[in-house]
């Protein structure tokens, strides 16, 4: 359980990183763009990997 906490957390620091990363290069609204839609299909798999696993 612990680890699945600080893996979340390397994650999440990991994107955000990288978020930022694409703001400094392409501008707000182009990151915001391309990371919706990537986060959208995250969020889909993880839902998906969840059910098939319980």
């Amino acid at each position: 359980m612990i680890l699945k906490i600080i893996g979340g957390i390397i994650i999440v620091t990991f994107l955000g990183f990288c978020f930022a990363m694409t703001v400094f290069d392409v501008g707000v609204v182009s990151a915001l763009q391309s990371w919706g839609i990537a986060l959208l299909l995250t969020v889909v798999v993880v839902i998906g990997a969840y059910f098939l696993i319980h």
